[in-house]
């Protein structure tokens, strides 16, 4: 495999993890925000959506819903490897 070949590969992954993504945050949790549990870090108000990238690496989507405003609040995406301890939904 050429390094073009390589380049051209992450390139149609990158597409594809983007659409996931944009399919995860424009329908699904725009729909039906409360599907997801409340974030096993700080539990209410914050609920959290896993999504996962390629193998190894995973984000949270961190984010609140507001039923009387009819909106969702994204707080934050927190890469799942780093330590609980340090969480902070507001960066």
């Amino acid at each position: 495999m050429t390094l073009l070949d390589t380049l051209r590969s992450t390139a149609s992954r990158s597409r594809e993890q983007f659409a996931r993504l944009e399919k995860v945050l424009s329908i699904d949790l725009v729909q039906s925000p409360n599907t997801w549990s409340y974030f096993f870090v700080t539990g209410a108000p914050n609920r959290a959506y896993f999504f996962s990238v390629g193998r190894r690496t995973g984000f949270w989507i961190i984010y609140t819903v507001d039923e009387d405003l009819k909106r969702v609040d994204l707080l934050r995406f927190w890469n799942a490897s780093r330590d609980t301890h340090n969480f902070n939904a507001n960066p």
